[in-house]
């Protein structure tokens, strides 16, 4: 498990039929539920903040980017290497949202998730 609950970071989200939406985010954590790896993180309040429960169902790609973080999880996914199914959990005023993710892309600078 990792757990950086004071960093906060900027990450966007869109679908072929949504615009990108933008976002702050702020603890963010990993950790195992069952046969799942569970990237987990709070919506911060800013940008599109509002317009997250009016598209959250039609959300297909999610872009976390900072260096920081991208750094920590990618050590964190190493350790768990044969992990195959993963999670992504979002939490919007006090609302937990889940999806199953099918692909992880890593740059340097990014962790990009597709649902």
């Amino acid at each position: 498990m990792f757990s950086l609950r004071a960093t906060k970071f900027f990450t966007c989200f869109y679908s072929d039929t949504i615009s990108e939406k933008q976002f702050f985010a702020k603890n963010c954590t990993a950790f195992f539920e069952g046969k799942y790896t569970v990237v987990s993180f709070e919506i911060g309040k800013g940008l599109d903040f509002d317009s997250f429960q009016v598209h959250e169902s039609n959300f297909e790609v999610f872009v976390i980017e900072d260096a920081y973080l991208v750094k920590k999880a990618t050590l964190f996914l190493k350790e768990k290497a044969d992990c195959q199914f993963f999670k992504l959990q979002i939490i919007h005023k006090g609302a937990s949202f889940e999806w199953k993710v099918s692909k992880i892309k890593v740059t340097e600078i990014s962790l990009t998730f597709y649902s």
